[in-house]
């Protein structure tokens, strides 16, 4: 198993408000939004994101048998996610 660590946040002097609320995003929130954009070929066999201050810190646990394949099914699938959700399209992976 590998583990691929990001962080993803929204462009520099953006606002995100990510600590709650109605139509806000939170860490178990982006979880699912990770989870529902995974692929029948992605290998992720577990996700953890964390709120790490204007974004989130996500783990993504792979049975790839290669860290850089690990770091590709991990970086297409928070780029699916992203790219889905209108609010967070201007986000990235720093």
């Amino acid at each position: 198993m590998e583990v691929s660590l990001y962080r993803v946040a929204p462009p520099r002097g953006a606002a995100a408000n990510i600590s709650g609320g109605p139509g806000v995003m939170t860490a178990v929130g982006f979880a699912a939004l990770l989870r529902r954009h995974l692929d029948s070929r992605d290998a992720v066999e577990h996700i953890r994101v964390s709120a790490a201050g204007c974004g989130f810190g996500v783990a993504v646990f792979t049975s790839e048998h290669s860290q850089a394949r690990s770091d590709d099914t991990a970086r297409r699938l928070i780029h699916r996610a992203l790219a889905s959700e209108p609010d967070l399209r201007l986000w990235r992976i720093v």
